[in-house]
């Protein structure tokens, strides 16, 4: 069972702040011939993770304490909050495992 925690709103910038140097480390790694392309992909999705739980957080909703970018989404869209439609064919199951099973 995936644990829940509620965070103070003002953490939600600082987390999508880190998501943001999550991206420049993945693009940094991704540039870099030497790294195995898993290393940036782990990086892509902790990225996209923390962006997601930013918006939660900014929501004032509760975060699954997980990896699972789509428990995430759906999360989201529990909220009744409008996803893009770019986010919502983005088929998460595919990067959920550089997280857990590739890194």
């Amino acid at each position: 069972m995936v644990k829940d925690k509620i965070f103070k709103r003002e953490f939600a910038s600082e987390l999508f702040g880190i998501a943001e140097n999550d991206l420049q480390a993945a693009r940094a790694l991704n540039a870099d011939s030497l790294v195995r392309k898993e290393t940036a992909m782990l990086m892509i999705q902790q990225c996209i993770e923390k962006s997601l739980k930013a918006l939660l957080c900014h929501m004032e909703v509760s975060i699954p304490q997980t990896h699972d970018l789509s428990l995430l989404v759906d999360r989201i869209a529990a909220t009744s909050t409008v996803i893009p439609s770019q986010l919502a064919s983005v088929d998460f199951d595919e990067l959920t495992p550089f997280a857990t099973l590739r890194r």
